[in-house]
């Protein structure tokens, strides 16, 4: 059985497990979601809490800035952006001859 983190939540004080899955934040006017992302979740509350070292922050800045509302998270990678709207993500047409 592979074994999950747990964290206490800080708006209810009861466990908060890591799951894998999409998650929606608000910025401004804009919606962005992050999707495949490790995050805690309370079941109690709704609240939802991201591990230290993932750039979630980095993460949601950089796409409300570049007008992304769609994150692909790759924790290999850490994330890449993926634009729904243009279907290109940010790494096509990077590479250099």
């Amino acid at each position: 059985m592979k074994r999950y983190f747990k964290i206490t939540c800080k708006a209810c004080n009861v466990d908060m497990w890591e799951v894998t899955g999409a998650v929606k934040h608000k910025i401004g006017t804009e919606n962005i979601l992050i999707s495949n992302a490790p995050f805690f979740f309370c079941e109690t509350c709704g609240d939802v809490a991201y591990r230290k070292g993932l750039g979630i922050t980095d993460i949601l800045v950089k796409a409300y800035r570049e007008g992304y509302n769609v994150v692909i998270f790759d924790e290999e990678d850490l994330a890449f952006l993926n634009n729904p709207k243009s279907g290109r993500s940010e790494t096509e047409g990077d590479e250099k001859a």
